[in-house]
């Protein structure tokens, strides 16, 4: 038998969590947590976790690092069927277009899911910024820890959900927990995770608030994650619960989404009742990720992260390489001097053949420059009036008053639209820069969605939600990037 430490924390809060190993068997022995003193720097996180980590750690310890929230980015990514050791390479590539912000010093994990035939593979792509990761390594040299791994709290999540409910093996499901202020939402589908979301909740110790505002997180997330399936059939919602509140927000939740919602209570996981602390639902990623760890099934690990294979030469083809070159001194030295004058001669008519070159393309210089200039304006020639309609058909597809189905709550309002070609020196296409309104956030990242495609590139840029009492009340800005292809063009 052994431990496992595993830590935790947010901008408010540090958690520390010990379980027993045993196998692949993991109980949790003890919880507990503690505010950040200040803002949340790894000093300062360090400073709230070594009380609790002096408490709990024996020393032979395995340590684990959850992280969660802003730290960690994540969303579905569609990549083409390629082989497994191309993978990694390939992902990262479309991950550069797909994440709003992203560098080439970012760690980039990722979870490979269902395959859509010949067409598509589908990934579950994570992404933490460099920055963060050193911080992560330095709260744990801080307090002379050395991780194993360091993983994502919404897949914790879901994965200490399918533990204990066999049944979200199959099909899609949302899984929620609260964690303090903040409420995580987890997707799933066919047990895997397949999206992720941190929101906050106001409220406090007001049930009733707390639990309207959940709701309404619950449906967008909902929303977005049918529309990313391809489906409006999820099979079922599960809350963790850590206290008596949490279970009361989830039924009442359950009313307002008329649905019924399964409670997990982690209370009843550990090896009593006193391990945890109040909030014990905000211990839920650290709780499943020790599940994985301890079934060597980390999903997203950012210490270990998929890379392609490293191409290694056989000892043995190095050594029989060294006997050939050796036979080749010895045995060809004899050659060398007869062979002098032939590939002399050869170098000389290679030379000539040069010069000729050389002065045919000397010839053809004007003619390639303006071939170049053509082909250069070619390529930012775009039909602006179909890229209109487009967008126009994208976001709203039907006349309102001959749309049954028109929802309200997905409305999208554009008040502005900036088209720009591409410079003609070295550019390509041109962009289309709209910004505008909304009613649900959910809505905005799916039209972002069906816009792209392989001539559209969308980059998001601004998503806020603005406090004051209008109807749109989320503000967006994106880029789309044009690029017709070559056959279009012409």
């Amino acid at each position: 038998m052994s431990d496992l430490l595993v830590i935790d924390w947010d901008s408010t809060h540090v958690r520390a969590l010990v379980g027993s190993r045993s196998g692949s068997i993991l109980r949790a022995s003890k919880a507990a947590m503690a505010p950040i003193e200040g803002e949340a720097t790894a000093a300062n996180i360090a400073d709230a976790l070594r009380p609790l980590v002096s408490r709990l750690h024996s020393g032979r310890s395995k340590v684990l690092v959850v992280l969660g929230g802003r730290d960690v980015q994540s969303r579905l990514l569609r990549v083409p069927p390629v082989p497994k050791a191309e993978l990694p390479d390939v992902v990262r590539l479309r991950a550069s277009t797909e994440f709003p912000r992203i560098d080439d010093s970012a760690t980039i994990d990722y979870l490979p899911l269902d395959s859509d035939g010949d067409e598509t593979a589908t990934v579950f792509a994570a992404r933490i910024s460099p920055n963060t990761l050193v911080a992560a390594r330095n709260v744990c040299t801080h307090l002379h820890l050395t991780p194993e791994s360091i993983v994502m709290r919404g897949c914790g999540i879901q994965r200490l959900a399918n533990h204990e409910l066999t049944d979200l093996s199959q099909g899609v499901h949302l899984i929620v927990a609260l964690r303090g202020g903040d409420l995580d939402l987890v997707g799933s589908s066919a047990g895997q995770t397949v999206a992720v979301r941190s929101v906050s909740v106001p409220g406090e110790d007001d049930i009733e608030v707390r639990a309207q505002a959940a709701a309404r997180e619950m449906r967008r997330t909902i929303a977005a994650i049918s529309s990313e399936q391809g489906s409006r059939d999820m099979q079922s919602l599960v809350w963790i619960v850590g206290s008596e509140q949490d279970a009361q927000i989830a039924e009442r939740c359950g009313r307002d989404l008329s649905r019924r919602i399964t409670q997990i209570d982690i209370r009843s996981l550990g090896e009593s009742s006193d391990a945890w602390p109040a909030e014990a639902a905000g211990f839920a990623g650290m709780l499943g990720s020790g599940y994985a760890m301890s079934s060597r099934d980390l999903p997203i690990d950012f210490l270990a992260p998929r890379k392609p294979p490293e191409k290694k030469t056989p000892v043995a083809t190095l050594a029989l390489a060294g006997v050939l070159a050796a036979l080749v001194i010895v045995g060809g030295g004899w050659m060398a001097y007869s062979n002098v004058a032939k590939i002399q001669k050869e170098a000389k008519a290679a030379e000539q053949e040069q010069k000729d070159l050389e002065a045919d393309l000397e010839q053809l210089a004007p003619d390639l420059k303006q071939a170049a200039e053509v082909e250069q304006w070619l390529a930012t020639d775009v039909n602006w009036l179909d890229e209109l309609d487009r967008l126009a058909t994208t976001i709203r597809p039907h006349a309102l008053d001959a749309h049954d189905d028109y929802d309200p709550e997905g409305d999208i309002l554009l008040d502005s639209i900036v088209a720009k070609q591409a410079p003609a020196r070295n550019g390509r296409g041109g962009n289309l820069t709209i910004s505008g309104g909304a009613r649900n956030e959910n809505r905005v990242k799916e039209i972002e969605h069906q816009l792209r495609d392989d001539e559209h590139q969308v980059n998001p840029g601004l998503l806020d939600m603005d406090d004051d009492e209008k109807t749109f009340v989320w503000s967006f800005r994106d880029e789309i990037v044009v690029t017709p292809s070559v056959e279009e063009r012409r």
